[in-house]
């Protein structure tokens, strides 16, 4: 996913990786998540990944096949016991990572693991940027389907206000939780902006039923 080049120069403008801005673009489209598993969504994955539970077995870092299909997050929880999920997992990990080389921390569920909540911590290395951080969770539902919920977390040493103002133009803000942190909408995903000193966090979390 590429954003258009005024949405880029918003962005290099205000510090912003181009990680947030595609799915801002995207969004503001349109086009909700989850998406079909088309070809835009069929990228190899090259990650590493750790994973905790009682008996916790970290997992090895390897690069991928180019011809792989299933992501080594997917495949790290199937390994867990963590079936149910697997094609959501492998849905979302793709999109949230695409192909860069990131790295996971896996928190497999210590008992009836495809009945318990599976989640994983990832670092998404962002070019000519700092890394974006990424947590997300999967659960199995009584219907046999999978909800998930993400959050993606980044830093921009501009102020939130010039953020609102140059990357985030096509949206309105909702509102704040409290006082200091805003929100914004873009379909179903919720964008927050955070001041931390004189930059912004930037926040955005979807729920996936």
């Amino acid at each position: 996913m590429h954003c258009s080049r005024e949405a880029c120069l918003r962005a290099s403008a205000c510090g912003v990786s181009r990680f947030l801005v595609p799915a801002i673009f995207l969004f503001c489209a349109g086009l909700t998540f989850p998406a079909p598993a088309s070809a835009q969504y069929q990228r190899t994955e090259r990650s590493t990944a750790t994973a905790e539970s009682t008996n916790a077995v970290p997992v090895a870092p390897q690069a991928a096949s180019p011809a792989a299909v299933t992501s080594e997050i997917t495949q790290a929880a199937v390994r867990g016991g963590v079936l149910t999920c697997a094609n959501r997992i492998d849905q979302i990990s793709k999109y949230l990572t695409g192909d860069t080389q990131n790295g996971a921390f896996l928190f497999l569920p210590k008992r009836q693991p495809d009945q318990g909540i599976f989640s994983a911590s990832l670092e998404v290395p962002v070019q000519n940027a700092g890394p974006v951080y990424v947590s997300v969770g999967f659960a199995s539902n009584a219907l046999g389907g999978c909800g998930a919920a993400y959050d993606t977390v980044e830093y921009s040493a501009s102020a939130c206000a010039d953020v609102e103002k140059n990357v985030l133009k096509g949206l309105k803000r909702s509102g704040v939780i409290k006082k200091d942190i805003m929100i914004f909408s873009a379909g179903t995903v919720k964008i927050f902006l955070m001041p931390a000193g004189t930059g912004c966090v930037i926040i955005k979390k979807e729920v996936v039923q």
